[in-house]
């Protein structure tokens, strides 16, 4: 369907950026396919730059920010080091 509806509206469909996350405890091992080409299922996925858990923790996510904010402080910080 997916498929079609990207064909119809003459859009590229990047296969190769598609997946497949299970949501909650019960974990299903069904394989999703576009085409012939079978859909790559993860634990967590980054949608819009946040980052999405299979359990909808946002610990990574927190954890990601929080590195990324760390090392512009340091960067920033470095501009500013004065020896002496």
């Amino acid at each position: 369907m997916l498929q079609k509806c990207a064909r119809d509206w003459q859009l590229q469909l990047s296969v190769e950026k598609c997946n497949v996350m299970h949501i909650g405890p019960c974990q299903d091992n069904y394989r999703y396919y576009i085409g012939h080409i079978e859909i790559e299922s993860k634990a967590q996925c980054k949608v819009l730059g946040i980052v999405v858990a299979n359990d909808l923790s946002p610990l990574q996510h927190i954890n990601e920010m929080t590195t990324k904010a760390h090392r512009r402080a340091n960067s920033i910080l470095s501009l500013f080091h004065i020896e002496g």
